[in-house]
Parts: structure tokens; sequence; C-alpha cells
């Protein structure tokens, strides 16, 4: 499995976890839904910076999403 596809299925599995939808999860990190979509579905890479935003947003460490 590629990182992207793990860090996307961590992110959507952590994302439900907490009953939110991707536009709830988008509006904590302060992105677009679509940016969300895209990063679950291993469409789009992220930054480190990125990375970290989403993590706190999930208020999960950056390994978290990466494991």
């Amino acid at each position: 499995m590629r990182l992207m596809e793990r860090v996307g299925r961590n992110v959507k599995r952590l994302r439900r976890q907490r009953g939110w939808t991707q536009q709830s999860l988008a509006d904590r990190v302060g992105i677009h839904q679509v940016y969300v979509a895209q990063i679950e579905g291993a469409v789009k890479e992220l930054s480190l910076e990125m990375l970290g935003r989403v993590a706190r947003a999930l208020r999960v460490p950056p390994a978290e999403l990466l494991k």
C-alpha cells in the first residue's frame, strides 16, 4: 500500500469514528471539502504542514496518520 493510501484510509477512519462529515473536517482544518475527499482517496499528496493540520483537527499525533 502506498503511503498516501494509508494516510487517506486513516483520515477517513478517524473522521468517521468522530461522526464527522468531510465538510466538518474541512471546516476544522480550514480547507475545502473536495480537498478532504482527495486526501481520503489518495489523489492529493499532503505537505508535512497539511499533515500536521489534519492531525491537529483530528486530535491525534501526525504519526497516527502514517500507521
